[in-house]
């Protein structure tokens, strides 16, 4: 297992991207492979199957419209092999100003 800034430095694009609202990143960045799934901080969000994920995401981030302003600190990525894995502590903040940190 080894540090990825590779990976790292995709994280910070994902979130550089969802501030623009470019929902153009979700077909760049997620596998459409049926085996995709996204488990979000709601308990709606159970998403299976990477056409599920990809339109749920693009949703997300047409929606954010570039109103919002994602700031993701303390990323750290990993590697080994053809497997990779990030974590990061993210705060959204929102158009009036508050804030949300997600899991």
């Amino acid at each position: 297992m080894q540090r990825s800034p590779e990976l790292e430095a995709l994280v910070a694009s994902w979130f550089e991207a969802a501030t623009r609202g470019d929902a153009a990143v979700v077909d760049t960045l997620i596998s459409t492979n049926p085996g995709t799934c996204l488990i979000g901080s709601d308990p709606g969000e159970w998403l299976s199957g990477g056409e599920a994920v990809a339109k749920f995401l693009r949703g997300e981030l047409t929606n954010a419209g570039g109103q919002a302003r994602f700031s993701p600190e303390g990323t750290e990525a990993y590697e080994e092999g053809t497997v990779g894995w990030a974590t990061t502590r993210l705060t959204i903040t929102l158009p009036d100003g508050g804030h949300v940190s997600p899991r």
